[in-house]
């Protein structure tokens, strides 16, 4: 039983991984605001990856920290962003992570 337990918690954890990035189409307008690293390829699809640690929980955290900051104009950026290419486009991953 605890070996389901923590095999349950496990893929949690990386199910929590995964659903956490934030994406941009590629040459995306949102790319410059989404990369963690801003001298990275906007044409990479893997440029824009955010982790956990890069997404706030607490309302108050979207205008205080800068990770809030980032998180929230990435978000919004996506949202009302048209950009489309490569099979994907900005508003699909704007509402993958709703």
């Amino acid at each position: 039983m605890a070996g389901t337990s923590l095999g349950s918690v496990v893929l949690f954890l990386l199910l929590l991984n995964v659903s956490s990035a934030l994406q941009v189409t590629p040459n995306s307008p949102c790319a410059s605001v989404c990369l963690d690293d801003p001298t990275r390829d906007a044409s990479d699809p893997t440029a824009s990856n955010t982790k956990a640690s890069d997404v706030v929980c607490m309302d108050g955290a979207y205008s205080t920290t800068e990770t809030g900051k980032k998180y929230e104009a990435c978000v919004s950026c996506l949202q009302d962003s048209t950009a489309m290419g490569s099979g994907e486009n900005d508003q699909e991953w704007f509402l993958c992570k709703l």
